[in-house]
């Protein structure tokens, strides 16, 4: 289930926030790539979609580009929240656009209690 971050998000098992600026050409596949994973694993996922508007956005939200995959509240890619550098731009993990499988697999194992 994707909902806008301002809808109402059913309980879910594990919580999945994409933050996105608009236009993002990435966005998309991420969603659908959390979903294949989810369904993959056999877990109940809340996708909600959190578009970040400007840098202001930015900064207070942590955001280290577009799109981001949080799971839980934690970056699928842990080394970027240390770091902390807020970027309103494209995100890049290992020079591609999309996360890598592996992370949001890792991410989601890891709150599979």
């Amino acid at each position: 289930m994707l909902r806008p971050e301002d809808g109402d998000v059913q309980s879910a098992a594990i919580h999945v926030e994409v933050l996105y600026f608009d236009g993002c050409p990435n966005f998309t596949p991420s969603v659908d790539l959390v979903r294949d994973v989810a369904r993959e694993l056999g877990v109940d996922v809340s996708i909600v979609a959190r578009e970040v508007k400007d840098a202001d956005d930015a900064a207070r939200l942590r955001f280290p580009g577009s799109p981001t995959v949080r799971v839980d509240g934690n970056d699928v890619e842990p080394e970027v929240e240390r770091r902390g550098i807020p970027a309103f731009g494209c995100r890049l993990y290992d020079g591609e656009g999309v996360p890598p499988r592996a992370l949001i697999e890792q991410a989601i194992r890891g709150r599979m209690g």
